[in-house]
């Protein structure tokens, strides 16, 4: 994204921003420098982005899984995830709440769960709406514990212990 988390967490941290959106990258670059802070051009969804990447403290995925189409694609990203986080590390996953009125007219005819909605007066993006309790039950088949989904919106805070 455009490294915006960082306005919320201590100027001291080790930091590495992914994206696949050279914009968000620039943008992230252009707000944010200092000699422990990166951003690198990657998508999350393949597995060669995985390689070279440490283990964190915290991860976060914010606005991340729901552009990716299928369970099968959200399972293997909690998995990278998972592998790596530090023991006792957190993850947090925040996705859209797609199940409000104004994007029903964009719901595919063939699949209630995908989307198709303008971005920002571009073209339309794919967008998966997750079930309540479909993230929990992701994390589990990807062997998270200590599990925290929030109770109001579509998003959990996962601690490996």
């Amino acid at each position: 994204g455009n490294g915006v988390l960082l306005t919320a967490l201590p100027e001291t941290i080790d930091y590495t921003g992914l994206d696949f959106s050279q914009v968000l990258i620039s943008k992230a670059q252009s707000h944010f420098s200092g000699p422990n802070i990166r951003f690198l051009l990657a998508d999350i969804a393949k597995q060669s982005t995985w390689q070279d990447l440490l283990t964190y403290d915290f991860i976060a995925a914010l606005a991340v899984f729901h552009h990716l189409s299928t369970p099968d694609d959200h399972l293997k990203l909690l998995r990278n995830m998972k592998q790596h986080l530090k023991k006792n590390g957190i993850c947090f996953i925040s996705v859209w709440n797609l199940d409000q009125p104004k994007f029903a007219q964009h719901q595919h005819p063939d699949n209630p769960r995908l989307f198709s909605i303008p971005f920002h007066g571009g073209p339309k993006r794919d967008f998966y709406a997750f079930e309540p309790d479909e993230l929990t039950s992701l994390a589990k088949q990807a062997d998270f514990t200590n599990i925290i989904p929030s109770q109001k919106v579509k998003n959990l805070y996962l601690r490996l212990g």
